[in-house]
């Protein structure tokens, strides 16, 4: 990822949680938190959740603690193969969806489950939207 040392990270991060504000706004501040568990061999390296209202979802995704499992070299990003199995589970009103990656713009279609080698493949963070 070039220019993360220039701020060009937070400034994208920024600019897609933004855009997901003026989208949904008023009502994701007061949609449903759903707090969403991660499963396998990294799951403690990871934090979710959902805001989850009429028509719409909203999950934030982010590694936390995690220099242990990269290089110096690999910041901001995780390399793909350091999260194996770890995944994120959702919950039923969300299994099925498809999501657009708000800072990327990928489509993901997780079928009941997130795996963080693909939601966190070309951003170190994902806020992802249905």
């Amino acid at each position: 990822m070039q220019g993360f040392a220039s701020g060009a990270v937070k400034l994208r991060l920024l600019a897609a949680g933004l855009e997901i504000l003026r989208a949904y706004s008023p009502t994701i501040a007061i949609a449903n938190y759903i707090s969403l568990a991660a499963t396998g061999q990294e799951a403690d390296y990871v934090f979710a959740f959902a805001r989850i209202g009429d028509g719409f979802a909203v999950i934030l995704v982010v590694p936390r603690l995690v220099l242990r499992l990269v290089e110096q070299e690999s910041l901001p990003l995780n390399p793909s193969e350091c999260w194996g199995d770890t995944r994120v589970e959702l919950p039923d009103a969300l299994k099925g969806a498809t999501f657009h990656n708000a800072i990327t713009g990928a489509v993901i279609e997780p079928r009941g489950q997130l795996h963080m080698r693909q939601v966190l493949a070309e951003f170190p963070m994902a806020i992802l939207a249905r």
